[in-house]
C-alpha cells in the first residue's frame, strides 16, 4: 500500500480559493514521477520529474472525486485510477515510485500540487500489466 503525503502549499491553495476541493469545478489529475516529493517546497507539477508519456501512459489521468461535509469535516472519495501498459513498459521502460495529485484548473499558480503517494520502492509496469492507484474508502479528509 502506498503512503499518502500532503504538500504543505496545498492548504494555502485551498484557503486562498485556488483549489476547489469541495465543488466540481476543478479537474484533478494523477501523474507518475520518479523524484521524491519535497512537501515543504514543491508547489506545482513542474517541480517534479514525470515519467514519459508512452505505452499506455498518457502523461496524466483525470481523477473523479466527490467531497461531502459532515459537521466541520470535509471528506473526499475518489474513483481508483488504472493504467495498463501497451506495446512495452508503461512510460517507455522508465520506473516510477510516486504518484502526484494536482489541480489542472488554475492558471496561477499553474498545476498546484495537492498530495502524493509513495510506493516505497521503484516499480516498472511491464507490457500488458496494470498499475492501480487505489484511493481506498477516503481520498482525504479536511477537518
Amino acid at each position: 500500500m502506498a503512503t499518502y503525503v500532503k504538500y504543505e502549499s496545498a492548504i494555502e491553495q485551498i484557503a486562498n480559493k485556488i483549489m476547489d476541493v469541495f465543488g466540481n469545478q476543478d479537474t484533478f489529475r494523477a501523474a507518475i514521477h520518479t523524484d521524491a516529493p519535497t512537501v515543504a517546497t514543491d508547489t506545482v507539477l513542474a517541480d517534479i520529474t514525470q515519467i514519459g508519456a508512452s505505452n499506455g501512459y498518457p502523461g496524466t489521468n483525470n481523477i473523479t472525486f466527490n467531497s461531502s461535509r459532515t459537521g466541520a469535516t470535509i471528506t473526499a472519495t475518489a474513483a481508483d485510477v488504472t493504467w495498463t501498459a501497451t506495446g512495452g513498459n508503461l512510460g517507455a521502460s522508465t520506473t516510477g515510485r510516486y504518484i502526484a495529485i494536482y489541480d489542472d484548473t488554475p492558471a496561477a499558480p499553474l498545476d498546484p500540487l495537492l498530495s502524493d503517494y509513495d510506493y516505497g520502492s521503484t516499480f516498472t509496469v511491464a507490457d500488458t500489466e496494470t498499475l492501480l492507484l487505489d484511493f481506498g474508502a477516503t481520498f482525504w479528509t479536511l477537518a
